[in-house]
C-alpha cells in the first residue's frame, strides 16, 4: 500500500462572513498578514482565504475541498447559520473550527460552543490572538496563555482573560499592500483608518481604545485598491465615526478625488455630535454616502444609554449638511426600543426623520449580553431574546405591547417612507405639505395616507412586495426608484391632491406638472435624444462641445454618443442617478451655478453648447449671468441649444427645501434673457412638454 504523502505545512482556511454579499474579507486578510509576518509561522503554515465569498449552504464543501487542519469563520451576525456551516466542515473533513469577529466577544461562550461545532473562539481584535493560537497548535505556546481566547477542553469551555488590542496600528501589516487577496471582482471593499471609539454608548461592543492607522497608509492602500480591484463600486469606511479621525480633512480630500472621479460610492459613518462645522463643505461630493447614527432625538433616552443628545444641535447640523454639502447622500439611523422610549417618542422620531431630506433606518434594539447594556439590562428592566439576534422584548417605559406597536407602524408605512426617500421630486413635495399641516405628527399622518394610496394601486405592487420583503421593520431607504418609475408622475399628482388651502394646492399642482415634464424627458431614450439634438443643430454636434445639465439627470449617460468635450453637472438634489465616469466633468451647486461655471468653462472655446433643464433653476440675474459666461466660452460660429419646458422652476430656500414660491421662465422671458446676454434666438423646436431653443451669437 502506498504511503500517504506527508503534509509539510499546517493548513488554515479563513472563511468570510457567510452573508458578505460582495464585501472583500478584510478581517481574514489582516489575520493572514499578521501570521505570515511571524518568523516561526511563515514556513510552517499555509493560509488560504476563501474567495470569492460563499453562502452558508456551499461553504462546507468549498472549505472541506481544501483539506484544512483549521477553518476560521468571521462572525458578524447569523451565529446559528455560521455554526451549522462549521458543523458541516467538521463532518466533511474533521478540521478544527475557530470563530472570531464582533459577535464572538458579545455573546456568552456557552452559546458559541453549544452543539460541538466550535473548538476555539477569539473575542476582541483578533490579530495577536490568532498568531498565538497558531503557535500554540504547532507546539510553541499554550492555549491557556492566549488572551481573549475561549476553547473547548475536556467537556468544558475554558475562558481566558480578555485580549489585548494592538497598541501601535502601524505594526499591523496591510493585506492590500501585501497583495493577499487573489480575486479582483469584489464590488464592495472595506477601508479601515482607525479602530475603537471615544464614545461610550452602552449598546455598543466597540472598544473605547481609539487609535489611527495614519494618512500615509491610507494613501498607499487606496492607490493599491483602485489598481487591483477594477469592479469596485462601493468603498466602505469601517471606522465607526470618521469625525474622530485627526486626518479627516485629508481623508475626505483623498476620497473625493480619484475615487469620486471613477464613479465609486464611498460609505462614511459619522456622529454629528463630533462633526466640526468647518469640515462640512469637504463632505460635498456625490460619491459620499453619510451614515449618521441619531438613535433617538430625546435627551433623556440618550442619557440612559450614555449618549449625549442636543436636539437643537442635531437640527442645526443636519440643516448645515443640507445647505453646505447638498451633493452628499445622507442616511439617518434610529433605534426602536431603547430604555426610556415610549410609543409617543417613537412617533416623534419617525416624524422628525420624515421632515429631513435623508434616508431613514429604524432598527430594533439588539441587546448583546457582552455589551455594557447587556450587563446592565436587569438593572434597567430590559428584557431581550436569549439567543441571537438578541432583539429587545420590552423596556419599562414602552412594554412589550408598545414595542410591538411601534415596530408594526414602522413596517406599515415602510412603502410610503421609502417612496419619500427614493423619489426626490416626491420627497420635496411631501415635506412641504407635511410642514403646512396641523397636528402632532403631520409627517406620520401624511405617510399613512400615502401608504394607503400606493398600496391600492396595482402599478405599485412590485414596490410594495420589495419593501414588504425587507428584513428590518424600519428600513426606509432600501427601495430603488426604478421599481416604480412608471408610476412616479401619478404618485406626485396624487400627493399634490392631498394638499390643503387654495394657494398651497395651486402650488402643489404646478409642482406636479413641473415634475411630470421633467420625468417625461427622463423617459426619452438615448437614440431619440440624439435625433432631437441633430434635428435642432441640423447636423451632428461639433467638437469641442459642452453639456450643462442636472447632476441627477440621465443626460450624461443618454447623450454619451454626442461625445461632449466637457460636462458641467448642476446639483439640484433631485436624485442620485449614477453617471458614467468622465475625465473632464465639473460639478456646481444650483445656488452658486453662475460663479462656479467660471472654472468649468475656462479655456473652453466650445462650438456647440447644450443646456438641458437647468436654466430655469436660476433667478433672472443668475440666468443672464450664466448665459453671458457661456457666450464668453463660445468659439467662432458657436451655437447654443437650450432644452426647457418653459414651466419655470420651484423656489428653494437656503436649506434646499421648497418655499411655496415659483420662478418664472416662460418662452418670452427666455428670449429676453438670451438677448440681454448677447445671444440671438434663431428657432424653436417643439418636443411636446419640452422645446429646444436654438441660439447663436448676436
Amino acid at each position: 500500500m502506498k504511503a500517504a504523502a506527508r503534509r509539510d505545512k499546517y493548513r488554515v482556511v479563513l472563511v468570510p462572513p457567510l452573508h458578505a454579499d460582495g464585501l472583500l474579507p478584510l478581517a481574514a486578510g489582516l489575520l493572514k498578514a499578521c501570521a505570515l509576518r511571524d518568523p516561526f509561522l511563515r514556513g510552517r503554515v499555509e493560509i488560504t482565504i476563501l474567495e470569492p465569498w460563499v453562502g452558508a449552504e456551499e461553504a462546507p464543501a468549498r472549505v472541506a475541498a481544501l483539506k484544512p487542519d483549521l477553518a476560521g469563520f468571521t462572525v458578524y451576525g447569523g451565529l446559528a447559520l455560521t455554526k451549522k456551516a462549521a458543523q458541516g466542515v467538521k463532518k466533511l473533513c474533521g478540521a478544527k473550527i475557530i470563530f472570531g469577529g464582533p459577535l464572538a466577544g458579545s455573546v456568552p461562550a456557552g452559546e458559541i460552543f453549544s452543539g460541538g461545532a466550535v473548538d476555539y473562539a477569539v473575542a476582541g481584535e483578533g490579530e495577536l490572538a490568532f498568531v498565538a493560537v497558531l503557535r500554540a497548535l504547532l507546539g510553541r505556546g499554550d492555549l491557556a496563555g492566549v488572551r481573549g481566547l475561549s476553547y473547548a477542553e475536556g467537556g468544558r469551555v475554558a475562558v481566558n482573560p480578555p485580549g489585548e488590542s494592538v497598541k501601535d496600528l502601524s505594526t499591523v501589516p496591510s493585506p492590500y499592500l501585501g497583495g493577499l487577496f487573489k480575486w479582483a471582482g469584489y464590488p464592495r471593499i472595506p477601508f479601515e483608518n482607525s479602530r475603537g471609539c471615544r464614545g461610550s454608548c452602552l449598546y455598543c461592543a466597540i472598544t473605547r481604545n481609539y487609535r489611527e492607522f495614519g494618512i500615509r497608509r491610507a494613501r498607499a492602500e487606496l492607490a493599491r485598491i483602485l489598481s487591483d480591484f477594477p469592479e469596485l463600486r462601493t468603498l466602505f469606511l469601517i471606522d465607526p465615526d470618521l469625525c474622530q479621525n485627526s486626518a479627516m480633512p485629508q481623508l475626505l480630500r483623498l476620497l473625493g478625488g480619484e475615487v469620486s472621479r471613477r464613479g465609486i460610492n464611498v460609505e462614511i459613518q459619522m456622529d454629528l455630535r463630533n462633526l466640526d462645522e468647518r469640515r462640512i463643505p469637504l463632505l460635498n461630493d456625490r460619491a459620499f454616502i453619510l451614515g449618521v447614527g441619531v438613535q433617538s432625538v430625546f435627551p433623556e433616552t440618550c442619557r440612559l444609554i450614555n449618549r449625549r443628545m442636543d436636539f437643537g444641535e442635531l437640527r442645526r447640523k443636519t440643516g448645515l449638511l443640507a445647505a453646505a454639502a447638498p451633493r452628499a447622500k445622507v442616511v439617518l439611523s434610529f433605534i426602536i426600543g431603547l430604555p426610556g422610549d415610549t410609543y409617543k417618542n417613537c412617533l416623534a422620531n419617525f416624524d422628525w426623520g420624515l421632515s429631513v431630506n435623508a434616508g431613514l433606518f429604524f432598527h430594533r434594539l439588539r441587546v448583546y449580553p457582552g455589551t455594557p447594556l447587556g450587563k446592565a439590562a436587569a438593572r434597567l428592566g430590559i428584557k431581550f431574546q436569549e439567543l441571537d439576534p438578541y432583539y429587545v422584548l420590552s423596556v419599562p417605559s414602552l412594554g412589550a405591547a408598545g414595542l410591538k406597536r411601534a415596530c408594526a407602524l414602522a413596517r406599515e408605512v415602510s412603502l410610503a417612507a421609502n417612496i419619500v426617500f427614493a423619489d426626490k421630486y416626491f420627497g420635496f413635495l411631501f415635506r412641504h405639505i407635511a410642514r403646512g399641516h396641523a397636528g402632532e405628527f403631520p409627517g406620520v399622518a401624511l405617510c399613512r395616507r400615502v401608504n394607503r394610496l400606493a398600496r391600492a394601486d396595482k402599478g405599485m405592487a412590485a414596490a410594495a412586495a420589495e419593501t414588504d420583503a425587507f428584513q428590518d421593520d424600519g428600513d426606509w431607504s432600501g427601495l430603488d426608484v426604478n421599481t416604480f418609475r412608471e408610476r412616479r408622475a401619478w404618485l406626485i399628482g396624487e400627493l399634490a391632491g392631498l394638499e390643503r388651502g387654495r394657494e398651497r394646492r395651486a402650488f402643489a399642482a404646478r409642482y406636479a406638472g413641473f415634475c411630470e415634464a421633467r420625468l417625461a424627458w427622463e423617459r426619452v431614450d438615448g437614440a431619440t435624444a440624439d435625433r432631437v439634438l441633430r434635428l435642432a443643430a441640423g447636423e451632428r454636434l461639433r467638437s469641442p462641445s459642452l453639456l450643462v445639465c442636472g447632476a441627477a439627470s440621465s443626460d450624461p449617460a443618454r447623450l454619451s454618443g454626442c461625445d461632449f468635450s466637457r460636462e458641467l453637472l448642476v446639483e439640484e438634489k433631485f436624485g442620485f442617478f449614477p453617471t458614467p465616469p468622465a475625465r473632464d466633468r465639473f460639478y456646481a451647486d444650483r445656488p452658486a451655478l453662475p460663479a462656479a461655471a467660471a472654472g468649468a468653462l475656462k479655456g473652453g472655446h466650445f462650438r456647440d453648447i447644450v443646456v438641458s433643464q437647468v436654466l430655469g433653476a436660476l433667478p433672472a440675474a443668475g440666468r443672464v449671468g450664466l448665459l453671458r459666461r457661456l457666450l464668453g466660452s463660445a468659439g467662432f460660429g458657436a451655437k447654443l441649444f437650450i432644452i426647457d419646458s418653459g414651466l419655470g422652476y420651484p423656489e428653494f430656500g437656503p436649506g434646499w427645501e421648497l418655499t411655496g414660491s415659483w420662478m418664472e421662465c416662460a418662452r418670452e422671458t427666455l428670449e429676453n434673457d438670451l438677448r440681454s446676454a448677447g445671444w440671438r434666438l434663431t428657432r424653436t423646436v417643439p418636443l411636446g412638454k419640452w422645446s429646444v431653443f436654438c441660439a447663436e451669437r448676436a
